[in-house]
């Protein structure tokens, strides 16, 4: 794959997005997606005035709540079908909880008794082990949970709503020279793009070579897996948990926007387990400035100085 996606941090308050198309010699027009934004989702002008090319919005967002008044039985699938995730996601939180205590409180005793390395040393990896393993089983169980209602895996297969949406996504990205995807509500997005058929358009893009540009929870939904985060948040739990697949145009890596708000950078012995949980990707902080371009087999890094962090380089 030649043609490049181009992963940005947060636009605010410095966007680099016009750079990053120039870049790559887009001039328009631009497909752009924000449904992240959800009621917000139109609220385009002060992006457009940035971009500075003609844009073709696709309002995901609205098209999906159209679709839901109009149609009770499809609402109701979809209710259901997300009910059963979410009853996967809680009993993914009751064992993940301990999982990470687990690992915590072998780290602490290698520490209290550097007698025994190597059986310790064991031990940590097998516990991180069975929480990658954790990881793995929630990633898949969605996956199969989603694969069970085909319906709504392939709606545009079986709803002609859906399809008419479908075939117009089709018709817009053809006549736009690359696609553009904001951030926001990261569950939100991921889930108006699958309905729309976006685990189809995404690699047809790419393969009639026209750029993906995406941002902060916009470029998350393009990796292989979907991590949610915030070490000090006003409520629920302060761990790190796999949402969701992603759509796995970007391999290897996990990535973390806006990381020196919403981790606690300052504690090594966080960032430490955080990195080893998520091994063998590369675990990477996304701030205002950062930006890497993806062809395929490797990146370049275009990132302004301080604004793409390795986590696992950090003191």
């Amino acid at each position: 794959m030649s043609t490049p996606v181009l992963a940005l941090g947060p636009q605010r308050p410095a966007p680099n997005l016009r750079d990053a198309l120039d870049a790559e010699g887009v001039t328009g027009p631009l497909a752009l997606i924000t449904a992240g934004w959800r009621v917000d989702e139109l609220e385009i002008d002060a992006l457009k005035r940035h971009a500075g090319v003609p844009i073709l919005h696709l309002p995901l967002y609205a098209w999906f709540e159209a679709l839901m008044a109009a149609d009770p039985a499809l609402k109701r699938t979809y209710r259901q079908r997300q009910d059963r995730i979410l009853a996967l996601k809680e009993l993914y939180r009751l064992r993940l909880l301990p999982a990470l205590a687990a690992v915590d409180d072998l780290r602490a005793h290698n520490r209290r008794h550097p007698d025994a390395p190597d059986l310790g040393v064991e031990e940590l990896e097998d516990a991180l082990r069975g929480l990658r393993t954790l990881d793995d089983r929630v990633v898949e169980g969605v996956a199969r949970i989603r694969a069970d209602v085909p319906t709504l895996e392939r709606p545009w297969d079986h709803h002609p709503a859906v399809r008419a949406r479908y075939d117009e996504i089709v018709d817009t990205l053809d006549r736009a020279s690359a696609l553009a995807i904001a951030g926001g509500h990261i569950g939100v997005l991921r889930n108006r793009m699958q309905l729309f058929g976006f685990s189809q358009h995404l690699p047809r893009l790419l393969a009639q070579g026209q750029p993906i540009v995406a941002w902060a929870g916009g470029v998350m939904t393009l990796t292989e897996r979907v991590v949610i985060y915030y070490d000090d948040p006003p409520q629920g739990i302060s761990e790190a948990e796999v949402f969701s697949p992603g759509f796995g145009l970007l391999p290897g890596v996990v990535l973390f926007p806006h990381a020196r708000r919403r981790l606690r950078l300052d504690d090594p012995d966080r960032l430490e387990r955080l990195v080893a949980r998520f091994h063998p990707r590369l675990c990477l902080g996304m701030e205002n400035g950062a930006w890497m371009s993806w062809r395929g087999a490797d990146w370049t890094d275009h990132s302004r100085p301080d604004t793409l962090l390795r986590l696992a380089d950090l003191p």
